[in-house]
């Protein structure tokens, strides 16, 4: 934007209250994407602390002032939660409101996006999960916190580091959640892909690194929501109303949450896998092909037996079913073999018979011989 369309914009913004409140809003949303390209690579709430201040510092504070500096983190918290694409402007709109409150009212439309996307925050708040938006879109802030947190809150959580995987686990790596309604379960699968550095020989080497294993979840409540979050997500908390554990999980608008006693980690192994292959499972990993929630599970079958293999390594083996088919038509096959054994072993002495007397074999052929006047002393005339 030149000088001339600044002043140009100053002075309609004196005139227009819509245009003065879309004005000011603006700037914020400058301001944030300006601190985003210098400073790349942070979560969102470092930008929104950033612009806070460099507003603060506008309207003449000491921003050195460390009472101020502390005031930047709670000030920008509640609009932190909110998605990144909203997030500067939502901070726009709620500083607005503080400095002229009676002129905000007046565009209904701001107000009305604000409300909506501001809304589930607020109930956030009140049902004490407020922290979990704020890790999903500042991971980065939580990561440690996270990683302590899960394995406080998940047994044998070693299993994971020990065979190569990762923590905490995010939400790319969720696959099916399969619920056992009569066991009050939850058997969640894991995925994690990875390029793995080795040496050999003096030499270093980037190998491809798939690792798979499943969590379960005992003693569940759980409730499926439709979303409007396009995000890959998995988060631990404690449910604050009840001291129990809950998980959340979440991918292309389908959202469990699960409240449980107790999270352990079944199993986790790491699986060899080729070059192909490692980029066909990355490429559905990112698609989210393998996320799926199931509670709809037959008593006869456990959820741990129907998603403990994952189907990549499933294509050079065959189910109990298909080798039961096999066995059959073998069986099946073997007996024809015999039936064709005996009947060849009864046949035998009369074909020797045939091959002995080549006349009486062309005479059948040419249809010279009368079964029903033939008998065992029939002789065959030479032409």
């Amino acid at each position: 934007m030149n000088i001339f369309s600044k002043v140009i914009g100053l002075v309609r913004a004196i005139f227009d209250t819509e245009y003065s409140n879309e004005y000011f809003i603006k700037n914020i949303e400058d301001s944030f994407y300006k601190h985003k390209k210098e400073f790349p690579g942070n979560d969102q709430h470092v930008y929104l602390q950033q612009v806070w201040l460099a507003y603060m510092a506008a309207k003449g504070a000491d921003i050195s002032d460390p009472n101020i500096k502390m005031a930047a983190p709670g000030t920008t918290y509640l609009v932190a939660c909110t998605p990144p694409l909203f997030c500067a402007r939502a901070l726009g709109v709620f500083l607005l409101y503080r400095e002229r409150p009676e002129v905000l009212k007046e565009s209904r439309n701001i107000l009305e996006e604000f409300n909506k996307v501001i809304l589930p925050v607020i109930q956030a708040v009140e049902n004490g999960t407020v922290d979990l938006l704020y890790r999903r879109y500042n991971p980065k802030s939580n990561n440690q916190d996270d990683l302590s947190f899960f394995k406080k809150m998940v047994s044998d959580w070693q299993l994971i580091e020990k065979n190569g995987g990762t923590l905490p686990i995010k939400g790319l790596n969720i696959g099916l959640i399969a619920i056992d309604e009569e066991k009050k379960t939850a058997t969640i699968e894991i995925r994690q892909t990875a390029k793995k550095d080795i040496k050999e020989q003096g030499a270093w080497y980037h190998v491809p690194y798939y690792g798979y294993g499943h969590l379960l979840c005992e003693n569940i409540k759980y409730k499926k929501n439709k979303t409007e979050i396009k995000n890959a997500d998995f988060f631990l908390s404690n449910n604050k109303s009840s001291g129990n554990i809950k998980l959340t999980a979440n991918r292309d608008g389908q959202e469990i949450e699960i409240i449980c006693d107790k999270i352990k980690v079944l199993d986790f192994n790491q699986i060899n896998i080729g070059t192909k292959e490692f980029k066909d499972l990355e490429d559905d990993l990112n698609s989210g092909k393998f996320f799926s929630i199931n509670n709809n599970l037959k008593k006869t079958k456990s959820n741990y037996e129907i998603s403990k293999k994952p189907k990549q390594i499933e294509k050079d083996s065959i189910s109990k079913s298909q080798y039961s088919e096999l066995e059959d038509k073998f069986i099946e096959q073997e007996k024809e073999v015999k039936e064709y054994r005996n009947f060849f072993n009864e046949i035998s002495p009369l074909l020797e018979k045939l091959d002995s007397n080549p006349e009486i074999t062309k005479a059948i052929l040419e249809d010279k011989i009368n079964l029903k006047s033939a008998n065992p002393t029939t002789e065959v005339k030479k032409e």
